[in-house]
C-alpha cells in the first residue's frame, strides 16, 4: 500500500513541476495584459488549444490602389534571455505590398525589412506583432480572424476574414522620421494610418 501512494505522490509531484514550467498561449496572455513577467521557472508556451491555427495562411485586400498581402506562419521559437531559455509557439508573417501595376513597393524580402515578428496572443483572440521599419517608422500590427455573418447551421466554421490594425510601436522612442536624405525603405509608408483598420480576406 505504501509503494502505491508513493508512486502517486511522485506522478502528482512530478505533474506539478511539468504544469508550473509549461504554460499555455492563453495564460501568456493574461501574464502579458497584466504587465506581469513570466514566471522563472516557465519554459514552454504551448498552444495546446490550436488557437493560432485560424490565422495561418495567405490574407490580402486592397487598400488605397495597393495590393496588402501577407502569409502567417505558427512557428516553434526557441529563445535565450539572461541564461534562460523559452520554447513557445508563436506566429510570425511575411508581406508584399504592391501597387495598381503589380510593382512592389515593399517586401519582407528586401534586405532592409524582413517578416513581422509574432509577439503574444491576446485574451480577445487577437495576436500582436511588430513590423520593423528600415526608416525608424516601427509599428505594432494586430490581427484578429472573425466571420462578418456566422451561419448558425455550420458548426466551428472557417473564419475568412481578419482586421488589420496599425498602432504605434510597443516600445517607446522608435517612430520618429527618418532623414531627408536617407535611402531607407519605409513599409509603414504603405500602409494605412495609425488606428485605421482594413479587413483582410483568406485566400
Amino acid at each position: 500500500m505504501n509503494k502505491i501512494t508513493n508512486i502517486a505522490v511522485l506522478f502528482l509531484l512530478a505533474t506539478s513541476c511539468y504544469a508550473q514550467r509549461t504554460i499555455t498561449i492563453e495564460q501568456r496572455a493574461v501574464y502579458y495584459e497584466n504587465r506581469q513577467d513570466l514566471p522563472e521557472m516557465v519554459e514552454e508556451i504551448n498552444d495546446v488549444n490550436n488557437v493560432l491555427d485560424e490565422f495561418v495562411g495567405s490574407w490580402s485586400t486592397n487598400y488605397d490602389g495597393k495590393t496588402i498581402s501577407i502569409q502567417v506562419v505558427k512557428e516553434r521559437e526557441v529563445t535565450n534571455f539572461r541564461g534562460v531559455t523559452l520554447s513557445e509557439d508563436l506566429l510570425n508573417f511575411s508581406y508584399e505590398i504592391k501597387d495598381s501595376n503589380g510593382v512592389i513597393l515593399a517586401s519582407s524580402t528586401q534586405a532592409q525589412l524582413g517578416d513581422c515578428k509574432g509577439l503574444t496572443y491576446l485574451s480577445d483572440g487577437t495576436y500582436v506583432f511588430y513590423l520593423y521599419d528600415a526608416c525608424e517608422m516601427d509599428k505594432a500590427i494586430y490581427l484578429k480572424p472573425y466571420i462578418s455573418f456566422p451561419d448558425p447551421n455550420i458548426r466551428n466554421e472557417e473564419k475568412r476574414e481578419m482586421q488589420f490594425i496599425v498602432s504605434p510601436p510597443l516600445l517607446g522612442g522608435l517612430d520618429s522620421d527618418p532623414n531627408d536624405n536617407s535611402n531607407c525603405v519605409s513599409v509603414a509608408n504603405y500602409l494605412p494610418p495609425v488606428n485605421t483598420m482594413i479587413v483582410l480576406d483568406k485566400q
